[in-house]
């Protein structure tokens, strides 16, 4: 008896990941500007609802196939991953993965200050977006974000060490709004590990793909 339960468990789990690798697949597919004759190749299942492996596509000129890497995940589609995004998102330890190509961990399982990074820089992106849609501009000094309703709070511009936000606006106007947002971690320091650890804006989902795995 409990064998056939763990057999049946077992079933059950791989059409679960089953499910999933034909919706990651056709959202991919769907993601693409050609949709023609797209292979997928090599597709593999990862922690946290991750699916990586290659496709291959006409290119644009119609005539020679081009193969390139894909990562697929709950809210995300990456169709050029990098090699950090690869090592993060397609291996069996994500979070050792992250601790090593960026010191960003926990040493004693308390995740509340990273949860709250994660949670404050995702929170800062979409009011920017929002200020800039309304404004053309970027906001500067970040704190104008608190002079309408932007959707972020003062606490939000503050990290859990009690420090505001690193912040560099950049190009703004008639481009895509460029700007640079960090936290130096515990010790207000450029570098360090653990709860040292920089958090840069553009680290945000590798981090939230941890935090999930882990619960947060």
């Amino acid at each position: 008896m409990l064998l056939r339960l763990s057999m049946l468990f077992f079933l059950a789990l791989l059409g679960g990941c089953a499910t999933y690798t034909a919706e990651y697949q056709e959202r991919l597919v769907r993601s693409l500007p050609n949709q023609r004759d797209v292979t997928i190749h090599d597709s593999k299942t990862y922690p946290g609802d991750i699916l990586c492996g290659s496709f291959s596509r006409l290119s644009s000129n119609g005539f020679t196939m081009r193969r390139s890497k894909f990562v697929v995940g709950v809210d995300m589609i990456i169709t050029a991953p990098t090699k950090e995004d690869v090592l993060v998102y397609c291996g069996s330890e994500p979070e050792q993965a992250l601790f090593e190509l960026t010191g960003i961990g926990v040493s004693d399982q308390d995740w509340a200050p990273l949860v709250k990074v994660r949670d404050d820089m995702l929170l800062i992106d979409a009011a920017i977006t929002r200020y800039y849609d309304a404004r053309a501009t970027l906001p500067d000094p970040l704190n104008k974000l608190l002079e309408d309703d932007y959707g972020v709070e003062p606490e939000n511009l503050i990290d859990p060490w009690g420090r505001p936000y690193n912040y560099e606006g950049g190009l703004s106007g008639r481009t895509v709004p460029q700007y640079k947002l960090s936290s130096y971690g515990a010790n207000g320091t450029v570098g360090g590990r653990y709860a040292d650890a920089d958090v840069r804006r553009e680290q945000t989902q590798m981090l939230n793909h941890v935090l999930r795995i882990n619960g947060y």
